[in-house]
């Protein structure tokens, strides 16, 4: 589920088209695993501007971007 959500970020990231993306429900390890590799220097996204917002509530873990 983790590897879907990444590529579903970086394709919209490097598209523009939408000013946010919700992801609910998100298996806390997912959520985890998905901001780590956005952050990672490999995947190139230091070049491009945008921010993320977590919620780990336990009824509705979500990720903003």
């Amino acid at each position: 589920m983790a590897e879907g959500v990444f590529y579903s970020i970086v394709k919209e990231i490097k598209s523009g088209e939408h000013e946010s993306l919700e992801f609910t429900n998100l298996d806390p390890e997912d959520s985890a695993l998905v901001l780590e590799s956005l952050s990672d220097p490999k995947n190139g996204l230091e070049r491009r501007a945008f921010r993320y917002i977590t919620s780990l509530t336990i009824n509705n873990p979500c990720l903003l971007i």
